[in-house]
């Protein structure tokens, strides 16, 4: 757990493939309101799908504390 006064920013990313075939993305945050004001946790969900179709999903949790 890290302390900080600003939450960290989408990741850039890139997707490829071996073969030749077109690969779709998405990328999804959701915002999970907690019961105390300021504290939420964020889910950021990035997929990947080539055209037969083999798919890759990364999620990252980020909680969000308010410590003052």
């Amino acid at each position: 757990m890290q302390e900080s006064k600003a939450v960290p920013a989408e990741l850039d990313y890139s997707v490829s493939d071996n073969c030749d075939s077109p690969i779709s993305h998405s990328y999804t945050e959701t915002r999970i309101n907690k019961s105390c004001p300021n504290e939420y946790d964020l889910v950021r969900k990035w997929n990947a799908t080539d055209g037969h179709p083999n798919t890759m999903t990364v999620i990252q949790t980020l909680h969000i504390m308010d410590t003052t």
